[in-house]
């Protein structure tokens, strides 16, 4: 990377117009930054760090090539450079750019060995089958390098962003994990949020309960018929006691993520639904109406008395 060639190279090219090539930067780099890295650390945000970036080229819509200067302000990277998951800057300005957005996400295994590893194994990973592949077509994520098609599965960056990755291990962002997992799983999601205490409570603000992560996993998720995973029948009841100390064996029997709309799936919830319906009904229509009747009487009552005080 610091040869005479990349040098002599880098010197020739304008830094405006230089671009990220499709390899892979290395996760470890030299202590003193060769002259192409220092020609990228200036070429990038002369193009990234302009709004204007984003109505450039035949689409017009990129909002993802939009790189704020403060974007890297509070991030656990904020002292790495553009080199340290993008390329160094080559001659021909961005001939893939898909297989570069690729190669950027797949440098996170440069320094993230064990979390790749455990992703790849995953439902998520590129090995985990077609459940794995999201449904969104959006900036953040990346084509199925298998298919070559515009589906996409979720990759690194689709949970913990691309520049300001916040610290992993906060609860904040557990939660905000929970509500980009929901764009994908999105009848989970509506469930945990609407219907689950867990959920109702991350939406009034909690951060202390449980998330998707402290049940499902982080990196190694797998479907619930796998016998590793924490939710699988045989450990659910585990995983319950990591909070709930003191479980009873038929705790793990609580539903979670319950289906169907407006009115559950499971035939014993639909019918304690449709019970705790009525009787609310029944009850507010019933005080309700007794309430109108004693107003409507207590008006009479006092219209008699000032009829009377005038005669």
């Amino acid at each position: 990377m610091g040869s005479p060639r990349w040098a002599a190279l880098a010197g020739l090219v304008p830094a405006g117009v230089l671009a990220i090539s499709a390899t892979v930067g290395a996760a470890e780099r030299p202590s003193r930054p060769s002259a192409v890295e220092r020609v990228t650390q200036e070429g990038c945000p002369s193009c990234h760090g302009s709004s204007d970036i984003v109505t450039a080229g035949p689409g017009g819509d990129n909002p993802g090539l939009y790189i704020p200067a403060d974007a890297l302000i509070g991030s656990v990277h904020a002292d790495l450079t553009c080199t340290a998951c993008h390329a160094p800057l080559g001659a021909i300005v961005h001939p893939d750019p898909w297989g570069e957005r690729i190669a950027a996400r797949e440098s996170c295994a440069g320094c993230h060995s064990e979390p790749a590893r455990e992703y790849s194994a995953g439902a998520h990973g590129p090995f985990g089958g077609k459940r794995a592949v999201a449904r969104l077509k959006e900036p953040s994520t990346m084509p199925d390098a298998r298919s070559g098609s515009k589906a996409v599965r979720p990759s690194c960056v689709t949970c913990h962003g691309a520049h300001a990755v916040a610290p992993a291990r906060s609860r904040a962002f557990a939660a905000t994990t929970a509500e980009r997992c929901s764009k994908c799983h999105a009848d989970q999601g509506e469930s945990f949020f609407l219907r689950s205490f867990h959920g109702k409570e991350t939406r009034l603000g909690r951060r202390d309960v449980a998330q998707c992560v402290d049940c499902h996993g982080a990196h190694l998720v797998l479907g619930a018929g796998n016998p590793r995973s924490p939710v699988a029948p045989g450990r659910l009841l585990g995983t319950c006691r990591q909070c709930h100390r003191s479980a009873p064996p038929n705790f793990a029997g609580i539903q979670i993520h319950i289906a169907g709309k407006p009115f559950p799936a499971d035939p014993k919830l639909r019918a304690a639904t449709l019970c705790m319906v009525l009787l609310l009904v029944g009850t507010f229509g019933f005080f309700g109406t007794h309430t109108a009747l004693a107003i409507r009487h207590a008006w009479r009552e006092r219209r008699r008395a000032d009829l009377g005080e005038r005669g």
